[in-house]
């Protein structure tokens, strides 16, 4: 009698825990914040205006150092003034106006592709949190 009590009370304690199905444990969808239209259109806005002008700043330093143009004059000089805080952000070591050679070039190619990505990324963000209605 006492090995079939020992034998039921094994048995019962096999289990170590009662399995909880997943459904019962509920299904919350994540509710991202929501931006009306008008503001997402005006970051979006935003985003572009700044993406394009640090493009376009950064491309013309890169056809400047290409050709081999110094800041000689007023107009290039000012070119490369007004670029420099895009490429002063991720290069330290470089002047305002550079000395030309390859690694700068190649530098502020790759500068140019990381703010792209970055201005892609937060573009991507807002058009994500933007609202349907």
């Amino acid at each position: 009698m006492q090995k079939d009590a020992r034998r039921e009370k094994k048995e019962e304690s096999n289990t170590f825990y009662e399995a909880i199905p997943a459904a019962a444990a509920g299904s919350h969808e994540l509710e991202l914040p929501r931006i009306s239209v008008r503001v997402a259109e005006f970051l979006e806005g935003i985003i572009f205006f700044s993406l394009g002008t640090a493009e376009i700043l950064l491309l013309l330093r890169v056809i400047l150092m290409m050709f081999g143009i110094n800041g000689g004059n007023l107009m290039t000089y000012l070119l490369y003034a007004s670029s420099y805080p895009f490429v002063m952000v991720v290069s330290s070591n470089q002047q305002q106006v550079p000395l030309i050679n390859n690694q700068f070039l190649y530098e502020n190619l790759a500068i140019m592709i990381i703010y792209f990505v970055i201005f892609y990324g937060a573009l991507k963000i807002i058009r994500a949190l933007k609202s349907q209605h």
